[in-house]
């Protein structure tokens, strides 16, 4: 619902909307997809025919060996990529994406690149991209802000995120220990835009970076489909963002985040708008499947005339 000085009700629909970003829930996106197992299988090459020898004596063809897996080329902060869609909605991918050149057209582009944990390990062993996400997530979510120039609600505020990329199970067993972290821009519930820059670095430091702070498209926000680059035509936009909680904390119940979130909001979008007039405001908050995925922030919008 929506009324002026007091909450829209962002909480289910926000959720929703966001839903098609991330798993089940709001903020990036996820699907069925995620709970498959992405590993690949590779086969033997085919062997050469037998060859007759000009004795006529009976041969056997040579002896072959199944080839051996081998670790990929370990990234390199800095490179550039094209990443599939679903990568992009999942936040994960684990499938190499060879690196592209910076200066031409690319939406991802590499910002760290850490080392697995005990925890990545075995769940790339365990072939599922929920769990490797989760167990990986917290190396590249810490550095995103800095890598971006800002602090961490300023870069919630924005359409930029992480996809995390990991080698397969076989590439693992064959030494590969990386974890790499890629910065993208999302723009809607599936689009991933080109990066605006040869480099990433600092897109959100100072004025240059509104453009890519979220914003919200429909006159009603219950009603909303997901948000989209402030640069477009919009109704809403975010003002701030609020942290909820750490770890593995159990979910409080939709009620008592929109009750934490709700006045925190209200207080935020009416200093952004410097008004003491009646207003109207929204909120995203996580739901039950994304706060286990990981997700631990809000966001408060301003209702606009753009």
């Amino acid at each position: 619902m929506r009324a002026t000085s007091s909450p829209v009700r962002r909480v289910a629909a926000a959720a929703a909307a966001c839903a098609l970003l991330v798993v089940a829930g709001c903020g990036s996106a996820e699907d069925a997809a995620l709970s498959a197992d992405d590993t690949t299988t590779r086969t033997a090459a085919p062997t050469d025919e037998p060859t007759t020898d000009p004795t006529d004596a009976p041969t056997t063809s040579a002896p072959t060996t199944a080839p051996t897996e081998t670790a990929p080329t370990v990234p390199v902060v800095g490179e550039c990529r094209t990443l599939a869609t679903l990568d992009v909605r999942a936040r994960i991918a684990t499938l190499t994406t060879p690196p592209v050149a910076c200066g031409g057209t690319h939406n991802a582009q590499t910002y760290k690149v850490a080392t697995q944990n005990a925890a990545v390990k075995q769940a790339i062993e365990g072939g599922n991209r929920v769990t490797i996400f989760a167990a990986a997530r917290r190396s590249c979510e810490l550095d995103l802000p800095g890598y971006l120039g800002v602090d961490d609600e300023r870069q919630k505020q924005s359409q930029f995120d992480f996809v995390i990329s990991v080698p397969t199970s076989a590439e693992v067993a064959a030494g590969a220990t990386w974890v790499r972290c890629d910065v993208v821009l999302k723009n809607g519930q599936t689009k991933a835009e080109p990066l605006p820059d040869a480099n990433a670095k600092n897109s959100l430091r100072g004025a240059k970076g509104n453009p890519y702070l979220q914003c919200i498209r429909s006159s009603n926000i219950n009603q909303a489909s997901g948000t989209f680059l402030c640069r477009d035509a919009h109704n809403w936009r975010s003002v701030s963002a609020i942290k909820l909680g750490v770890g593995s904390k159990a979910f409080p119940g939709t009620s008592e985040l929109t009750s934490f979130v709700r006045g925190r909001c209200s207080t935020a979008v009416r200093r952004y708008l410097d008004t003491s007039a009646s207003f109207e405001y929204g909120y995203i908050v996580p739901t039950a499947d994304l706060w286990k995925y990981g997700d631990r922030w809000a966001v408060c919008f301003a209702k606009t005339r753009r």
